[in-house]
């Protein structure tokens, strides 16, 4: 359980690593409405309010990294490596 709070942390952190100062800002031209339609959230809301909590799922995690563009993610905690691609 420890390694998957772990990784979680550390992709929350590669998310948020570009294009943004606060910690629960989205880069410019990213809304948490947007957010919520690619993940499945009922609202921009429930999104923002999930991750302020850091009960953040994972699909809501990888919704980011698909909404950012990126084709491949890879997040590195210690000895755990994660690659997402599209």
């Amino acid at each position: 359980m420890a390694q998957a709070d772990a990784l979680m942390d550390a992709l929350r952190v590669s998310v948020f690593k570009e294009g943004t100062t606060e910690r629960y800002r989205l880069p410019d031209g990213l809304s948490w409405e947007r957010v919520a339609e690619q993940t499945g959230f009922d609202s921009g809301k429930s999104a923002r309010k999930s991750w302020f909590l850091l009960q953040t799922p994972v699909y809501l995690v990888v919704g980011l990294l698909r909404v950012l563009g990126k084709e491949e993610h890879e997040v590195l905690e210690g000895k755990t490596s994660l690659r997402i691609t599209q």
